[in-house]
């Protein structure tokens, strides 16, 4: 149990502390940011299984440099298994000036254009719509989710300004997002595996959710206790509301963080590749958001009141 008047005497601590790890995230993801090929143009070759791609790495790569004057180019992607395959990945700089280059050159040093199953090229275009669709789903989940707390507290918005639950929602979702993307960062660096693609949009999506859930009971526990007979609250009386909302949904919060951390985990140890990644995303959100929910939802709504609600008495 956390002591009395805690939110109160320690919001700015803790507002601070939570706004550097957010700078500190938004820089290391930032710069050292691994786009999918989701979001970019690609070509894509599959080979009959007598084909080792890893042997046709460095070939391939030396002849793209050499047949398009190019002085380097992006790191070429291959696997083994289930089919044999080999990805090259293109950018504004390094793009080839016809489809039929780079499968002719590929042909000539497989020896055998037949043992060429598939040739896919993605181009710019859709790379483009990747990039605009994850941005819309990411500002419609933040959008959707300002207006169900808009709507659904009633009995706080008699006290408090709705943009203030609004801008608490907004805070709360970006530190979540930001954290745990530059936790995944670390990720990034340890394996090629880790990429920024629609699997980590779709992660990133859950974390939003869970981030509300924990931040809805909270919300919702204060509704329940707020005195609606009062004209207006002091900020003693929010610092008393807070600590006493919290203090009932805190066992609740951890308990239910804990079990749905279990299972994450339990995926990202057990299975492996895109599930893993999914499950250590998820695993970061269940960790940061409650943190956020209890930590960071309290304070900022104490000193969103204490400094710019017209309404609250001192």
């Amino acid at each position: 149990m956390l002591p009395k008047g805690f939110f109160l005497a320690y919001a700015k601590h803790l507002i601070f502390w939570s706004l550097c790890l957010v700078i500190v995230s938004v820089f290391v993801f930032i710069l050292n940011l691994r786009p999918s090929i989701q979001f970019t143009w690609w070509i894509s070759i599959e080979f009959s299984s007598s084909v080792v791609v890893s042997d046709l790495v460095g070939p391939v790569r030396d002849a793209l440099v050499s047949t398009f004057s190019w002085q380097t180019v992006p790191d070429l992607l291959f696997s083994q298994d289930p089919v044999p395959t080999l990805t090259i990945p293109f950018s504004d700089t390094f793009f080839p000036q016809g489809d039929s280059d780079v499968r002719e050159i590929v042909a000539d040093i497989v020896g055998d254009e037949t043992r060429i199953l598939s040739y896919r090229q993605i181009g710019p275009s859709f790379g483009s719509y990747a990039r605009s669709r994850s941005l819309l789903w990411l500002g419609m989940g933040i959008a959707i989710m300002v207006v169900y707390i808009f709507f659904a507290f009633a009995e706080l918005r008699k006290k408090l300004d709705p943009l203030y639950l609004a801008m608490i929602v907004v805070v709360t979702m970006v530190f979540d997002i930001m954290v745990s993307l530059g936790v995944y960062w670390l990720f990034m660096n340890m394996s090629s595996i880790y990429v920024f693609d629609t699997l980590v949009i779709l992660a990133i999506l859950s974390i939003m959710w869970y981030s509300i859930n924990d931040t809805i009971i909270i919300l919702d526990r204060m509704r329940e206790n707020i005195d609606t007979d009062a004209k207006s609250l002091s900020i003693k009386d929010w610092s008393n509301l807070i600590d006493t909302s919290i203090g009932q949904t805190l066992r609740r919060s951890l308990f239910t963080s804990l079990s749905t951390l279990i299972i994450t985990l339990t995926l990202a140890f057990l299975w492996q590749w895109d599930m893993q990644r999914i499950a250590l995303i998820i695993s970061t959100g269940v960790v940061v958001g409650t943190f956020s929910s209890l930590f960071l939802v309290p304070p900022t709504l104490l000193l969103l009141v204490k400094y710019h609600d017209p309404r609250r008495h001192k």
